[in-house]
């Protein structure tokens, strides 16, 4: 017996094939286009929690786990796994489980402080009315945890961003 997919609701039929119209042609992937995966996880988890949706999509047209693992370079063991998940909890079950250990520091909702610290990076200090030129991992690590709450280090800014470390003046 093949294992498929449970009817799917309204709005999850419309959830998929909004995902599933996101890909490209080569395979990638426009995350920001679609809200339910802008709004509720993190980039790379959207873009796990989108392949997922592409089994079920398929598991929906018919197609068996070892059709779907061939069409998608993935272990049948694996689809069979995601159609699961899907068949009992939905949507919201093709999240990654929480995992053990130290927190993530930038949760689901680091979206829009990720996209002020990107405009932030390129303003000049002095339109943000801040009396020096340049920024520096140092004076952005704390400009982006006073404004937005940002936890980044200057180190890891540094090594993510490849800045220029002017000295502090």
């Amino acid at each position: 017996m093949t294992l498929r997919t449970r009817s799917l609701t309204p709005d999850e039929q419309f959830a998929i094939a909004e995902i599933e119209g996101l890909f490209r042609e080569g395979g990638e992937l426009e995350i920001w286009r679609t809200r339910w995966l802008y709004d509720n996880f993190s980039w790379t988890m959207a873009e796990r929690v989108a392949y997922r949706v592409r089994i079920i999509n398929r598991s929906a047209a018919g197609m068996g786990p070892p059709e779907i693992a061939d069409n998608l370079g993935l272990g049948v063991k694996m689809v069979r796994y995601w159609i699961k998940q899907f068949n009992a909890g939905g949507l919201d079950a093709l999240a990654d489980a929480e995992r053990a250990g130290r927190p993530i520091v930038h949760g689901r909702s680091s979206h829009r402080a990720y996209t002020a610290m990107r405009s932030t990076m390129i303003t000049p200090p002095p339109e943000l009315g801040l009396p020096y030129a340049h920024w520096s991992p140092h004076r952005l690590s704390r400009y982006l945890r006073e404004m937005f709450g940002l936890l980044m280090t200057a180190e890891e800014l540094a090594a993510r961003y490849r800045f220029q470390d002017y000295s502090e003046e």
